[in-house]
């Protein structure tokens, strides 16, 4: 894990990057892991459109089907697995998947990503795949886990999010198990100060954190 600073108007932190009340593990691994397209205990989907952040239309249908434009979105597929019993795995493609509805939930409705069961997430690595909030007037984080639960995710950036505190991209709550496995976040925030400087601008974790081959830099929120 690599961590640096963002040095705006020098009012950023530049050691900020995670905070951590649970447990932290970093890993250097020599292989990345294969892109796995289906898995026995759940249901997989595959993710293809990316411009587009739309709500399930019916969780827990074992479909992924947004509303009003009837196709597989990232929110959607994420409210789908959150709603099925056992491990399901969604897939992403080399693209930029944007973050745009506003609002506060734990169900992933509006807002950030709220993951409530266990999930396995798949991108390809190096930045290729990216989920980022590309509306600088939604103040929120990107992902937060909803415990307990296992979460995987492999070849994914996590970029450009801003919440008031805890976790500018990630949280990871209590009672929760997440590994980052060859991913990056990076240019996220945290908007308002404190005595961690904001807790966190990249992760916030109150959990159990894992993370292998992946970086964590450029992240930053007031003094």
């Amino acid at each position: 894990m690599t961590s640096h600073g963002l040095s705006h108007s020098g009012k950023l932190l530049l050691w900020l990057a995670v905070v951590v009340l649970g447990r932290i593990v970093s890993v250097n691994a020599t292989t990345i892991p294969a892109r796995p397209q289906t898995v026995a205990q759940g249901i997989t989907f595959t993710v293809s459109v990316s411009a587009i952040d739309e709500y399930d239309a019916a969780p827990g249908d074992g479909i992924c089907h947004s509303f009003p434009s009837g196709i597989c979105t990232l929110r959607a597929a994420v409210m789908e697995t959150n709603a099925l019993p056992g491990r399901d795995t969604i897939i992403l493609e080399g693209k930029i998947y944007p973050l745009t509805r506003s609002g506060e939930d734990d169900t992933a409705l509006d807002g950030d990503l709220d993951i409530t069961d266990d999930l396995t997430l798949i991108g390809i690595p190096q930045g290729v795949t990216r989920i980022r909030n590309e509306n600088d007037m939604v103040h929120d984080r990107i992902l937060e886990t909803v415990g307990p639960v296992n979460v995987l995710i492999v070849g994914v950036m996590f970029q450009n999010g801003q919440a008031l505190q805890h976790g500018g991209a990630l949280y990871n709550g209590p009672k929760s198990s997440l590994t980052l496995d060859h991913v990056v976040v990076g240019y996220n925030r945290v908007l308002e100060p404190g005595d961690y400087g904001g807790y966190g601008g990249g992760i916030y974790n109150a959990g159990e954190l894992a993370l292998i081959d992946s970086n964590v830099y450029g992240n930053g929120g007031p003094v």
